[in-house]
């Protein structure tokens, strides 16, 4: 592998990898998951509790049952599943507070 090739499967369109990009892409450009992240955030800031509650666990569980309720499977259509140790779920919980 060459060092482009390396560094490429280490950062991938601004984040960490590509696993943490597909998700991330997923739910900004799927509109049902899209509104389900909008929706729990507003709970979430209506609770008082945004901060403390997005942490990355919070995310993931999230993650898990929107794309099984969007998708029928806890991954994405390309075939990212939600449990893949890959995933950055602190940087896709630093994306949801972005949305707040």
């Amino acid at each position: 592998m060459t060092e482009t090739e390396t560094q490429n499967s280490e950062a991938f369109n601004g984040w960490a990898n590509r696993e943490t990009w597909n998700i991330a892409l997923w739910i900004n450009n799927e509109e049902n998951l899209y509104r389900a992240a909008l929706n729990a955030i507003d709970t979430l800031e209506t609770r008082g509790t945004l901060h403390e509650s997005l942490t990355p666990s919070w995310v993931k569980a999230f993650a898990s049952v929107q794309f099984d309720v969007v998708f029928g499977k806890a991954e994405t259509p390309d075939g990212t599943k939600t449990t893949d140790p890959k995933i950055d779920w602190s940087a896709i919980a630093d994306m949801f507070k972005e949305f707040a």
